[in-house]
């Protein structure tokens, strides 16, 4: 019986490799692996080595909201819930048409994503590097 249990550990800590490499590779290609699209990105679809997925595109007018949540969040005097409170008073909008929440800015100030966007020129190149992915 032990030896049944030794061999089926292995077995699920091989699949368990098998499945994080395939991930990354497919991170290394370029593939979109899954999620909502960030605040300030919508995703469109794209065929990579004759694979269809999805790749992120920036979303000029809600990218300049961001913009503006690191504008203002650069300001020791302005808080969270001040960035909150102007971005509802101008009517903007967060993922299902809520208002913006302390804890929703918190997450796309946080996300790494939008630094890595602001750096790069490419578009293209930037999505795909911000997304953990390589040169191909």
């Amino acid at each position: 019986m032990n030896i049944c249990i030794v061999f089926a550990q292995l077995e699920r800590e091989t699949i368990q490799k098998r499945v994080q490499d395939a991930w990354y590779a497919r991170c290394q290609r370029g593939f979109k692996m899954g999620g909502h699209a960030p605040y300030g990105f919508r995703t469109e679809p794209i065929i990579i080595d004759g694979i269809h997925t999805k790749k992120l595109v920036i979303e000029p007018t809600e990218v300049a909201f961001v913009r503006q949540m690191y504008e203002m969040y650069v300001d020791p005097r302005i808080s969270l819930h001040d960035i909150a409170t102007q971005l509802t008073a101008q009517g903007v909008r967060s993922f299902f048409e809520k208002p913006f929440s302390r804890s929703t800015i918190s997450l796309i100030l946080r996300n790494p994503i939008y630094a890595k966007a602001a750096l790069d020129n490419d578009t293209s190149q930037n999505t795909r590097k911000s997304m953990g992915m390589g040169d191909r």
